[in-house]
């Protein structure tokens, strides 16, 4: 299903760009950072966790339409520790 969504959705060119990562069961914080940013052709060199957050925040309200597709979510995830821009913070 996501799949087809994430088809569906890039058909239709709703979204200026669409990235889809896969959490599993437990989540790795790190992991999860690098996948987004691999997707997005962001280079994540920081080791720490504040920066990679905001450097991944700072890409992401970069676009004004983006799609972010998380498959296999098993528990809440906090998506500002991500980096993922939330509602107004979101500036595209």
């Amino acid at each position: 299903f996501v799949e087809e969504a994430a088809r569906q959705a890039d058909a239709l060119q709703l979204f200026d760009e669409m990235v889809m990562v896969v959490v599993s069961h437990k989540p790795n914080l790190r992991k999860l950072q690098g996948d987004l940013a691999e997707m997005l052709e962001l280079n994540l060199k920081e080791e720490g966790e504040l920066l990679r957050t905001a450097r991944l925040r700072e890409r992401l309200n970069q676009v004004k339409k983006i799609l972010i597709i998380m498959d296999d979510v098993w528990t809440p995830l906090d998506l500002r520790t991500i980096g993922i821009p939330q509602g107004n913070l979101h500036k595209g």
